[in-house]
């Protein structure tokens, strides 16, 4: 079984991108420091942004960057339907090699990250008498995350930002069972879990968020195939880029002006749809761009294979981002260096600058030959050769 030739390494950059958008979304964790409560919330029930190292150049990052985790989503929709759906539908992938694939690619970092964040907050406890932003760090809350169970809010523990691999996890098998009964070939199956994501957002905001995310990156990846093969393509993909530039520009200049351009056009809507510009940027110009880098790439020959490495690290940033983390407020708090140097844009440099090329070193010394042993070992021990021709990493299919 060989993997499909075409190779989109936009997507590779832009889930990079989102990562590391989580990382600077994640920088307000270092606002507990020096403060009476170390888990979050703070104390004083907010977060002061202007406060973060470069906040009129990081803004977006720092105040919307959770959003990527959505990003994410639709980026993993994208490649599964277009790695997976026919193979999982014509039976030439068996739902228990499709597990190995995901077993290999997300758990050897998982669960090393996870016993470096237990020992972290070990020594964190010991120090300050508190554990680090994630407050349910016992022995339920360990074994949860042994099987990729991590809960969000106030019952976070360990390596917290993994709620959206738990989410994930749980796409996966939905994709699986769709996937398997030839389903996910019409696209109205996916538009139905569209609106059962959109239908239960209100109770079960990150499941919805993952079922949006996922089948409506499933769904771009059925007009990516449309589009690419229409005379008038590099056309359709002016008129996208068009509407992105304009999409970003409108959302940038929202951010910047402190909210006051979404406020004018909710103030215009009924109250029933005033969560509904929230909802055009995330299920409206994030497909939209996602789509538009894939066929830029695809009909224009753009060449981004020197941000490849961006999607290399992509997993690994996610997953290390937070022991990183406290491995400073351990420097702080013990006095080596103070929490305002953590903070200081001095301290931020230092610490993206130690993240990345770690990120790059995790990923190449420990993630892929972690991978590649785990699927060899599944190709020996089940005897099938079809397996064999995913033993080598090269799909590098989500973040996280």
């Amino acid at each position: 079984m060989s993997e499909p030739k075409l190779r989109l390494h936009s997507l590779d950059a832009l889930r990079g991108i989102a990562a590391l958008a989580v990382v600077f979304w994640h920088w307000q964790h270092f606002q507990l420091l020096g403060t009476s409560k170390l888990t979050w919330p703070p104390v004083s029930g907010g977060v002061d942004h202007a406060r973060e190292p470069l906040y009129p150049l990081l803004r977006v990052f720092y105040e919307q960057g959770f959003v990527a985790v959505d990003l994410f989503f639709l980026i993993s929709g994208f490649i599964f339907f277009w790695l997976y759906r026919d193979k999982l539908a014509g039976r030439k992938l068996s739902l228990v090699e499709f597990g190995v694939f995901r077993f290999s690619r997300l758990y050897p970092l998982h669960l090393a990250t996870l016993l470096v964040v237990a020992l972290l907050q070990f020594a964190f406890m010991k120090a300050t008498g508190q554990f680090f932003v994630y407050p349910s760090n016992d022995l339920k809350h360990f074994l949860a995350s042994v099987l990729f169970i991590q809960q969000g809010g106030d019952s976070a523990g360990f390596n917290g930002p993994e709620w959206s691999l738990t989410i994930e996890i749980m796409m996966y098998g939905v994709f699986c069972l769709l996937a398997r009964f030839g389903l996910l070939r019409n696209p109205m199956s996916s538009i139905a879990v569209v609106v059962i994501g959109l239908l239960i957002y209100a109770r079960h905001e990150n499941i919805a968020r993952g079922l949006c995310g996922f089948f409506i990156g499933g769904l771009m990846f059925d007009l990516f195939e449309i589009v690419r093969r229409q005379t008038a393509a590099k056309t359709f993909t002016a008129v996208f880029l068009l509407v992105s530039i304009v999409g970003w520009s409108l959302v940038v200049a929202d951010i910047y002006a402190g909210g006051r351009i979404s406020d004018y056009f909710n103030g215009r809507l009924p109250l029933s749809m005033r969560g509904g510009l929230n909802l055009a940027v995330l299920y409206g110009l994030f497909p939209i761009t996602l789509l538009t880098i894939a066929l830029h790439e695809v009909l224009f020959g753009a060449r981004y294979g020197g941000l490849a490495w961006l999607g290399e690290i992509s997993y690994s940033s996610y997953l290390l981002h937070f022991p990183l983390q406290l491995v400073f407020a351990l420097i702080a708090v013990t006095g080596l260096l103070s929490a305002d140097a953590v903070r200081s844009p001095l301290g931020q440099l230092a610490y993206i600058g130690l993240l990345i090329p770690l990120s790059l070193l995790v990923f190449r010394l420990f993630e892929a030959p972690a991978q590649n042993a785990l699927r060899a070992g599944w190709a020996t021990l089940s005897s099938a050769p079809a397996l064999r021709g995913f033993g080598v990493v090269r799909e590098r299919d989500r973040p996280g």
